[in-house]
């Protein structure tokens, strides 16, 4: 079957080179590369994908009120830098006010706008220090989540977790016993 597919693939190929206009051939030999996605269908065996996929579903919510907050950040020192900066200085409307504020918090610095004053220097400055605030507080959210959905799995695994004596997780070595040397 292998075979087949393959001679199949090198025919299109060849129809293609030889014949005007049979390009589209190529659209059906690239089709076969969506086979790849079946790996996704595995990701159900996974316990720790699960507990991914549970803690970002449980903060989903906290996550798109962190975004608002961002993007009302990102509108409001837009804003100020143009009223700050001006037209002058290369902030020729609000919109590339908040361009800037948007490139300048997520830490991309393109470069092609920049403040000349100081104190639209000192608002970047705050502005960048903020921007690492992005990156560390949805990491924190869905950490703290997944932390969550562990113990939440691990008191449905051992209801007992009051009573010292059964159902350890992970399981402790007896009193006698020694750990590795």
């Amino acid at each position: 079957m292998d075979a087949v597919r393959r001679s199949a693939g090198h025919v299109a190929a060849s129809l293609a080179a030889t014949i005007p206009g049979a390009q589209s051939l190529l659209v059906v030999r690239s089709l076969r590369l969506l086979r790849v996605f079946r790996v996704f269908k595995m990701a159900h065996w996974l316990r720790d994908a699960n507990y991914l996929v549970d803690a970002v579903r449980a903060s989903s919510r906290k996550i798109a009120i962190f975004l608002l907050t961002i993007l009302l950040i990102n509108v409001i020192v837009g804003s100020t830098m143009y009223a700050v900066e001006g037209p002058a200085n290369g902030f020729d409307s609000m919109f590339t006010g908040v361009y800037w504020s948007i490139v300048t918090m997520s830490t991309v610095g393109f470069g092609d706008i920049a403040p000349n004053t100081g104190l639209g220097q000192v608002l970047a400055a705050c502005l960048m220090i903020l921007g690492y605030s992005v990156i560390a507080v949805p990491t924190g959210i869905v950490s703290a989540e997944v932390t969550t959905a562990r113990n939440a799995e691990r008191r449905r695994a051992c209801p007992f977790r009051a009573s010292r004596s059964r159902c350890r997780w992970p399981p402790l070595p007896r009193s006698g016993a020694r750990g590795p040397p």
